[in-house]
């Protein structure tokens, strides 16, 4: 549709036919096929340049695929690489030559390499004064330089499409202003209301708010009087006070100011009542979800223990392999524990812990839980939760009930230990589970060794190139049915175990030096 308008005011039109010119150059984005078609139809050359404002766009969205792969680069760095790219095209409107040089300092100008920058950077004149500001220090991964110097050193090469700053934003005005007049939920095609509708667009483009006056007195139509004379003359007055506004460098902070206001409003609204809409979300696996309540409403009246059908019983030492998974609230050291899963011999515990802190929308979207004021919520459900202390209980009986001291077995468990020990020793119970807690094993480590071609060793890649079921991955039961099943299939020996095993004392006295040497780092 696009294409075909583009070919019909380029190529087709009366127009431009009677007044004998023809269309030379055409400036828009780069993601649609209408200078293919032009050019296909138009019997003479057409060139294609670029609109500024759609090239920093393109730029932003490669800066957000770089954005996983470098720490370093947060949200606030990408928009400072964009603003830096804006104001490169923008000094140097008609001057490709200096425009590229300026988009290749960039990336050495954040990494505090100021040999090619020019009079736009201030370390030529404050030396050693010169800071950044958004992005303290500057830049320091050296692999994140080489994709920035790559990224920028490409655009660099094409500047010459629009270097000469036209823009397609007189378009989308005259869009937004045809749409307010001619909504799109309203058929006006149909009859001459479309035709008078786009008129009056273009007249208060053209002419201003005034347009209306000019007209009726054209055709003797309710001539004017003094009251609305008046109030074009203000609106015309508004127009252009805000025109002039809008070009100041007070209006333009406070615009981008608002803008980062709003994000982050945005972003604590989320972390508070979690997602409210995403795509597909409604479709989850009932089973599994009806699985996983039965199992926290169960254990939430007690330390329960039944049996379990979904998986393959472990060959091992009769209560003394405890197969565990948390789920917490965030990724951080300090994480709260939000679910607690186990398998010993037969028996399955699972608990849901109510948090004191928010749940990130991370962690969330991976374990489907959500508190929302003081209730826990699974896959939109409410559970029955517990507080720490209550579940830390019930899952220190659990222990007691297998035949302790028992030897934890997780997947990654140099995650879980550390937030299980931490969140034990602040509810000041590290004595009930120093006596039942034999050590720790972590199958990460195990399957790496077993497995060595793998290209990845999460659970979940490793659960489904051995062809076992990976619903309700990330939830903290569902991952330890999934590891039980996985060191059956690979006949992982008890001997392995013990070979990989970490005593809780030496994990203890590990964390008493590490802190013993922050401590003496932070006396110098």
């Amino acid at each position: 549709m696009e294409s075909d308008l583009a070919v019909s005011l380029m190529c087709n039109s009366n127009i431009l036919r009677e007044s004998n010119l023809q269309v030379g150059i055409f400036t828009g984005d780069d993601d649609a096929a209408s200078i293919s078609k032009v050019r296909d139809v138009s019997a003479h050359p057409i060139v294609k340049l670029s609109d500024p404002n759609h090239t920093g766009k393109g730029l932003l969205s490669q800066l957000y695929k770089l954005k996983p792969k470098h720490k370093e680069l947060t949200t606030e760095a990408i928009n400072y690489l964009k603003r830096c790219f804006s104001f490169a095209v923008a000094q140097n409107i008609g001057r490709p030559d200096n425009l590229a040089q300026s988009l290749k300092a960039i990336p050495l100008h954040a990494y505090n390499r100021h040999e090619i920058c020019t009079s736009w950077c201030r370390y030529a004149i404050e030396k050693e004064a010169y800071r950044h500001k958004t992005i303290p220090g500057g830049f320091k991964d050296q692999l994140l330089f080489d994709s920035l110097v790559k990224l920028f050193d490409s655009i660099a090469d094409i500047c010459g499409k629009f270097a000469h700053g036209a823009s397609t934003q007189r378009n989308e005005n005259f869009n937004h202003v045809t749409t307010s007049k001619a909504p799109k939920t309203r058929c006006y095609g149909l009859s001459e209301s479309s035709d008078f509708r786009v008129a009056a667009s273009v007249c208060n483009i053209n002419i201003g708010p005034s347009y209306i006056k000019q007209v009726t007195n054209v055709i003797n139509v309710s001539p004017t009087t003094r009251r609305s004379d008046k109030f074009y003359d203000g609106m015309i007055l508004q127009r252009k006070r805000r025109n002039e506004k809008i070009k100041t460098k007070k209006f333009k902070r406070r615009r981008r100011l608002v803008q980062n206001n709003r994000t982050a409003l945005k972003y604590r609204l989320g972390q508070k009542e979690g997602d409210s809409y995403v795509s597909g979300m409604g479709f989850i696996d009932q089973d599994f979800v009806n699985d996983c309540l039965s199992s926290a409403e169960q254990v939430s009246v007690g330390s329960t223990l039944h049996q379990v059908n979904d998986f393959t019983k472990l060959p091992y030492s009769a209560g003394k392999i405890v197969v565990f998974d948390l789920e917490t609230t965030s990724l951080a050291v300090n994480a709260e524990i939000v679910q607690i899963g186990a398998i010993c011999d037969d028996k399955i515990f699972n608990i849901y812990i109510q948090p004191t802190k928010q749940i990130s929308s991370s962690a969330s979207a991976k374990n489907l839980l959500r508190k929302i004021g003081d209730d826990l919520f699974f896959a939109g459900t409410k559970v029955k939760s517990e507080t720490i202390r209550d579940a830390l209980t019930h899952f220190q009986q659990f222990l007691a009930d297998c035949e302790p001291p028992c030897i934890l077995i997780a997947h990654n468990c140099t995650f879980d230990k550390v937030r299980l020990i931490n969140n034990i020793q602040s509810a000041g119970m590290y004595e009930e589970f120093e006596t039942i807690i034999d050590g720790f094993v972590d199958t990460l480590k195990i399957f790496r060794n077993v497995l060595p071609k793998q290209s990845k060793y999460t659970l979940e890649s490793l659960a489904q190139n051995s062809g076992v079921n990976t619903a309700g991955a990330h939830n903290a039961l569902m991952d330890v049915k999934m590891l039980c099943n996985l060191l059956v299939i690979h006949k992982i020996p008890e001997s392995k175990l013990y070979e990989y095993k970490q005593p809780l004392a030496e994990y203890m006295r590990i964390e008493s030096a590490k802190i013993e040497i922050i401590k003496s780092e932070m006396a110098k």
